[in-house]
């Protein structure tokens, strides 16, 4: 047999209230204490704590929101069907002609009725935000889908352009390398890391991919000779491996 679920009280939601407000005090501390020290701390580490503050901020907002507003609409349906049952029974107590005690139901069986409408169009309009919602969310990750498409390919003519680097002008060689520098720098930020291995790296299995492998005497197996295609990383996932050549025992 399924168990009763035990209907929440007003205790529960001042509790969540309460922890509503200890959430965004937390949130708040975090905050300041992140941009503060946002130049000493480690990039990573202000990254997480920031994230981590601005997810307990939208907690601790949320749940006051909730919290308030279930106990403020609760208070004014409890006061009001307290107001139409207490009219039901007075008239049916009264003693009054036959026709007011059905007339009285009749009224409270209406005001539930225009309750019960009332609340379906507010599930109606919470459908709706939630559809608008998710539409919104799906634009975006198309959009961040194709801007890191477009970033890569940047990355790509780059990486073309500094292959053939001893066919270039040494000036604007330079130029490309400059641009590389600012433009990994400016996407570091957004998540995107490109795979750039160098001769003598070590093979990492989960950056890299062998795309071939060759004798070598100068560098010990297992080593990079050379880099044939980069390979990035989004958001601390590898999306693409770096394609090398390495050294063989």
């Amino acid at each position: 047999m399924a168990k009763k679920e035990r209907p929440r009280t007003g205790l529960f939601y001042y509790s969540m209230l309460g922890l509503g407000i200890a959430l965004l005090a937390v949130a708040i501390t975090c905050l300041a204490i992140t941009l503060t020290n946002v130049s000493s701390f480690e990039r990573a580490f202000s990254f997480v704590l920031l994230t981590g503050s601005f997810v307990l901020l939208f907690s601790g907002a949320f749940l006051i929101v909730w919290a308030f507003t279930t106990l403020w609409v609760g208070e004014l349906r409890e006061a009001d069907y307290s107001l139409y049952t207490a009219a039901a029974l007075e008239a049916m107590a009264s003693g009054k002609e036959e026709a007011s005690a059905p007339q009285a139901y009749q009224e409270l069986v209406q005001h539930f009725k225009d309750e019960l409408n009332e609340l379906r169009k507010i599930v109606e309009q919470q459908q709706e935000k939630l559809a608008e919602a998710r539409s919104s969310v799906e634009k975006l990750e198309g959009t961040l889908g194709l801007w890191l498409d477009q970033a890569i390919k940047m990355f790509r003519l780059m990486e073309r352009t500094l292959t053939h680097g001893e066919q270039l002008n040494a000036d604007y060689k330079r130029a490309v390398e400059d641009l590389l520098k600012q433009y990994t720098a400016l996407v570091e930020h957004l998540g995107l890391i490109p795979i750039v291995p160098q001769r003598g790296d070590r093979f990492d299995e989960h950056l890299h991919s062998i795309y071939a492998l060759e004798p070598s005497l100068e560098l010990a197996g297992g080593q990079v000779i050379s880099c044939v295609s980069w390979g990035f990383v989004v958001d601390d996932q590898v999306r693409v491996p770096a394609e090398v050549v390495v050294a063989q025992n």
